[in-house]
């Protein structure tokens, strides 16, 4: 399922079998909860804003401990988290010797950085601070660490923070800009957390209203079937605005032609919206989200109306125009273009894309900036082409087995 095109890269990878990580649908206090049981931890990983991003593998240790564990801030056991609503464990100590509080929702490990900056350091008794006394609470009083945090929430906020920029507990703006910013830092990356469940996290830790749990009766999904894959894509393309027809015909081509594959990944290229919109769609059937691209046509799916739109689609070589149908996502590899995807079509209309060379790679012409100079992308010689900074991400998603299908219905 983050920026990620909406969601950012977060290189994680799953470190446990589906078998041992159930889907659970609750509705609590009028909240739907779509969660991933984990057996290990006996708990429902999830989040507490709708659609909104969660790990649900806090073992990984491919991902960055912010990201895993759920807790944003990074923040070190300490023994008033043992009794925070949402606390689950605490990692291992890594090789620096920490070890960090998992929580079972985003929204809690960010209620837990509210709790530390109002009540730890004790700030909300004035109800404000600047930068420079957070940094310095921060490190500890280390001024050498404290200019490093310093300068790095002043890059990470778009130059929004400085030294003496002063922070309202009671503004939930400003606690936003900072938050971004610290979250950042310490994921050495856009932080994959939506804007939303921030705010919700703040403001229901402003209010003392953040649930203990994330639902009433976790310990009934142990014993529950996992989710259909079907089920799971048709409710997310609802969520998320996504036609289905697309995503029931990649669950027909599963079941038929390879009924044992449960790919975590799975992709749609909407050809009925203009390049100028995000319209390459990625599911992330395990974490529960969807991820919006940017993603070029070929040129000679345009006609002659050059005006951002595919409107011919071609199975023939020297056509450069874009193919329709479903496709399998196949092996990795660096080429002309970069790191790459090669495409296997599996349908009468796309079935040279492999002697065509129709690949996921990178493009300069892929872009917000090309848009705003052309109103529209630039095209391809026929390949899905994305964003630079975003195609590693996708590859990585979608390498050996994931299904993406290109479609205009």
């Amino acid at each position: 399922m983050a920026p990620r095109g909406n969601r950012i890269d977060t290189g994680r990878k799953r470190s446990a079998h589906y078998g041992s990580e159930q889907d659970s649908v609750e509705i609590v206090s009028g909240r739907v909860y779509h969660g991933v049981a984990n057996k290990s931890y006996k708990v429902l990983f999830d989040s507490l804003e709708p659609s909104g991003w969660f790990s649900a593998s806090p073992t990984d240790l491919n991902v960055n401990r912010a990201i895993r564990t759920n807790n944003p801030g990074a923040l070190n056991i300490s023994a008033w988290q043992r009794t925070r609503p949402g606390f689950v464990d605490v990692t291992p100590p890594d090789s620096g010797g920490n070890r960090t509080t998992i929580y079972r929702t985003p929204e809690h490990g960010i209620g837990a950085w509210y709790h530390l900056l109002a009540e730890v350091y004790g700030f909300s008794a004035a109800g404000n601070f600047t930068v420079y006394q957070l940094a310095n609470r921060y490190s500890g009083g280390n001024e050498g660490a404290t200019q490093v945090y310093i300068q790095a929430w002043r890059n990470w906020s778009g130059n929004q923070l400085d030294r003496d920029t002063v922070v309202h507990l009671n503004d939930t703006g400003e606690m936003l800009i900072l938050a971004k910013a610290m979250f950042a830092h310490e994921a050495g990356q856009i932080s994959p957390v939506r804007d939303n469940q921030i705010m919700y996290a703040i403001e229901a830790e402003r209010a003392g209203s953040l649930p203990t749990s994330v639902s009433g009766r976790e310990e009934e999904c142990w014993n529950t079937d996992l989710a259909d894959d079907a089920d799971i894509l048709t409710r997310l393309a609802v969520e998320h605005g996504v036609r289905p027809a697309p995503v029931e015909e990649m669950v027909r081509y599963r079941d038929l032609y390879k009924p044992s594959s449960r790919p975590r990944y799975w992709a749609v290229l909407d050809f009925s919206l203009n390049s100028r919109e995000k319209r390459l769609f990625v599911f992330d059937t395990l974490e529960r989200g969807v991820d919006r691209y940017y993603c070029a046509h070929g040129r000679g799916s345009e006609g002659s109306a050059n005006d951002g739109l595919a409107t011919v689609f071609s199975n023939r070589s020297g056509s450069n125009a874009s193919s329709l149908g479903i496709y399998l996502c196949s092996e990795t590899y660096y080429g002309e273009n970069g790191y790459s995807l090669r495409l296997d079509g599996v349908e009468d209309s796309n079935s040279n894309a492999r002697s065509r060379a129709i690949v996921v790679h990178g493009a300069k012409y892929v872009s917000e900036r090309w848009i705003r100079d052309h109103g529209y992308l630039g095209r391809s010689h026929g390949c899905p082409a994305v964003e630079h900074q975003y195609v590693a991400q996708i590859v990585n998603a979608l390498a050996s087995g994931s299904l993406l299908i290109a479609s205009t219905t």
